[in-house]
C-alpha cells in the first residue's frame, strides 16, 4: 500500500501506527520520511502556512531537517530525510557508557536549545524523536511538531522538553526506565552509582528531572553539564556504521574537555557514595541536586584558611558545598569512605562556579550549592547584579593552596581549604572591560 502527495510519495510505513512512512522525492529521487500530522480543527490556515514555514526553516547541525510542511486536506505532512538508525537500534546493544550517552545527548541538548532560542520547542520528545544520519551524527526530530498539530493555543514548554530529553538519557544511560514513583529519580541515581556512572553525569541526568521545572536547567545548560562530567566516546549500532563521527563533540564554550569514563572508582573530581546516603535529602529537589559545590561568593582579601562542611549527598551523586562553617577539629577524624584528590575536587567545582560568572546565568549555579544555602543565594545576587548591568565576570577562580580534611565519613567531610581570588574583569558589551579587581583586595 502506498499514497502520494504532490512531489512525494509514501512506499511502506516506518514502524507501528503508520504516521510515519519512508518515501521518495520526486524531482531528486532522494529517500525521504513523511509524517502524517493531524491538525486541530481550530488552527486557521494562514497560522499553520507560517507555522509550517518556521518549522521548515530551522536548522541545527544535530536537527533533523524538514525539506517542506504540506498540507494535504484535514492533515499536514512533515517532509524529511530518512534516518539510518534510531534511537532503539542504538540501545539493541545494551546500555551505553557514559561517554557514550554524552556523545548522543550533548548534540541533541544544543539542538534543543537552539530550537528555544529560535521559539520552538518540541512537546513530544520520545524514543522515535533520536535519529541518526548516514554519517552517524544523532539528530533531534520532530521540534516544532507538536505545535503544528495542536494549534497556536499550544504554548513552548522548554522545562518539559529538558525533562523529557533527560528521561531518554537516564535511560539509555542505565538500560531501564526512571521509576514513576515520588522517590523514582532516588533509585535511579542508586543504580547509576552501582554500575559506575560518573557523578557529575548523573547530576545533570537529575537536575534535569527535577520535578520543579523551574529548577531544571536550560537545554545548553543540560549539554554543558554532560560534557564537563564524562568524555565522549564512539558508540556502535548492532548493525550499520560506527557512530565515530559523534566521538569528536566539541566542548562548549568555556568547558574544559573532561577526563574519560571512571567506572566506580574515586577519580580526581567527585566522590562517589553509597545507597545509605539517600535517607540524608529530606526533600526530592535535594535528592537529585547532586554535585553542589564551590567556595562561597568571589572572596577578595587576604589568603586565608576556610573550613567548609561538605555534605556528600545522593548515591552516585558526589558532593555538596553547604557553607562555610567554623569547626572544631575532632579527637578523632574517621577515615573517608574513598581515596579521594581533594585539592582537585575542590579546583573543579570552583571551575563549575566560575563558568557561572563566566556566562552571568545563575541557572548553572544549580550544580554548585546546596540547595537553600547561602553561598546560593549570595552568588545568585551576584550574578543577577551583573546581568542587570549587561555584564560578565571572567576569570573568578581561587588559587587553592592547601586542602587538609579535618574529618570525612559516608555523609560529610569537613575540609580546612586555604586559597586566594586571583585577579578577575567584569566585561560589558561587546567584550568591553568595566572594571578589574586586582587578587587579594577588599
Amino acid at each position: 500500500m502506498s499514497w502520494s502527495i504532490p512531489g512525494y510519495t509514501a512506499t511502506r510505513p516506518l514502524g507501528r501506527g503508520a504516521a510515519v512512512w519512508a518515501g521518495q522525492e520526486a524531482a531528486t529521487g532522494d529517500a525521504v520520511a513523511l509524517r502524517r500530522v493531524a491538525v486541530a480543527a481550530s488552527s486557521g490556515a494562514g497560522w499553520l502556512a507560517a507555522e509550517g514555514e518556521r518549522v521548515a526553516r530551522f536548522r541545527h547541525p544535530h536537527a533533523m531537517p524538514v525539506r517542506a510542511v504540506l498540507s494535504s486536506g484535514s492533515e499536514l505532512v512533515v517532509v524529511s530525510d530518512l534516518a539510518g538508525h534510531d534511537l532503539a537500534t542504538l540501545r539493541g546493544a545494551g546500555r551505553l557508557r557514559s561517554g557514550q550517552v554524552a556523545a548522543v545527548f550533548v548534540p541533541l541538548a544544543h539542538a534543543l536549545a537552539a530550537a528555544h532560542d529560535a521559539g520552538l520547542g518540541h512537546g513530544a520528545l520520545g524514543p522515535g524523536s533520536v535519529l541518526f544520519g548516514a554519517s552517524g551524527d544523532p539528530l533531534l526530530a520532530g521540534i516544532g511538531v507538536a505545535r503544528l498539530a495542536a494549534g497556536p493555543e499550544e504554548q513552548q514548554n522548554p522545562p518539559a522538553d529538558v525533562y523529557a530529553l533527560a528521561v531518554l538519557a537516564a535511560q539509555t544511560l542505565t538500560g531501564r526506565p526512571v521509576p514513576e514513583s515520588g522517590d523514582g529519580v532516588q533509585r535511579w541515581a542508586d543504580h547509576a552509582h552501582t554500575l559506575g556512572v560518573p557523578a557529575l553525569v548523573a547530576v545533570a541526568i537529575c537536575a534535569a528531572l527535577s520535578p520543579v521545572a523551574r529548577h531544571r536547567p536550560s537545554a545548553e545548560a543540560f549539554a554543558e553539564l554532560l560534557y564537563a562530567g564524562v568524555a565522549p566516546e564512539p558508540v556502535e549500532f548492532t548493525a550499520g556504521p560506527p557512530l565515530s563521527a559523534i566521538a569528536g563533540v566539541a566542548a562548549p564554550a568555556g568547558v574544559a574537555a573532561p577526563a574519560g569514563e571512571r567506572g566506580a572508582a574515586v577519580g580526581a573530581r567527585l566522590m562517589a557514595v553509597g545507597p545509605a546516603v539517600a535517607a540524608a535529602a529530606s526533600t526530592s529537589a535535594e535528592r537529585w541536586a547532586a554535585v553542589r559545590a564551590a567556595t562561597g561568593r568571589p572572596r577578595r582579601g587576604k589568603v586565608r584558611a576556610a573550613v567548609v562542611a561538605v555534605v556528600l549527598a545522593v548515591a552516585g551523586a558526589g558532593l555538596l558545598w553547604i557553607g562555610h562553617d567554623a569547626v572544631s577539629r575532632p579527637s578523632a577524624v574517621p577515615a573517608p569512605t574513598s581515596a579521594v584528590n581533594w585539592p582537585a575536587v575542590v579546583g573543579q567545582l570552583d571551575a563549575n562556579r566560575a563558568m557561572a560568572f563566566s556566562r552571568a546565568d545563575p541557572a548553572l549555579l544549580g550544580v554548585v550549592y546546596a540547595t537553600g544555602s547561602a553561598p546560593l543565594a549570595a552568588d545568585a545576587r551576584a550574578i543577577n547584579g551583573l546581568r542587570a548591568e549587561g555584564g560578565v565576570a571572567e576569570g573568578v577562580r581561587h588559587d587553592v593552596r592547601r586542602v587538609q580534611v579535618i574529618a570525612a565519613s559516608a555523609t560529610t567531610a569537613d575540609l580546612e581549604v586555604i586559597d586566594r581570588m586571583g585577579t578577575y574583569r567584569v566585561l560589558g558589551h561587546a567584550g568591553r572591560v568595566l572594571r578589574q579587581v586586582p587578587a587579594g583586595s577588599d
